[in-house]
């Protein structure tokens, strides 16, 4: 009910070519700093750009850069679990608590489970709202 793409997507949208400007900001950034810049996708949902995120990381494959992704799941497949894991791309995934089939109408954990315990570096995170809490 807060998320702005909640009911707006239902599968990943079509690549689109990112603006070559961040991508050399990055590169020419990074050279000049010890640590890896940290790139991190959120949206919205950062899964329906899927194909976008997977351009970005392939143009970024030699640069020394720290990805990571707040999602809350409903795209992920094997194959991304796949591609995430191949290049150490850390995914928080946003669970909603009591009331997930109410705020977001399904369960990831249920309906994504598999993908989601095969990736190497997960952690969940929570917008705590009253629709987290459990109806009195």
């Amino acid at each position: 009910k807060y998320c702005l793409q909640h009911y707006s997507y239902e599968e990943p949208l079509t690549a689109r070519e990112c603006n070559p400007d961040i991508i050399t900001f990055i590169k020419n950034t990074q050279c000049n700093q010890n640590t890896p810049i940290d790139v991190r996708f959120y949206g919205g949902e950062p899964l329906v750009y899927w194909h976008d995120i997977k351009n970005i990381v392939e143009q970024l494959r030699d640069v020394n850069v720290k990805f990571s992704m707040i999602s809350n799941g409903k795209f992920m497949t094997d194959e991304i679990a796949e591609f995430f894991n191949a290049n150490n791309i850390a995914v928080s995934i946003s669970y909603d608590g009591y009331n997930v089939m109410k705020t977001r109408r399904y369960d990831v954990f249920k309906e994504n489970e598999d993908a989601l315990l095969s990736l190497k570096s997960l952690s969940v995170n929570s917008v705590l709202t009253p629709y987290c809490l459990p109806y009195s």
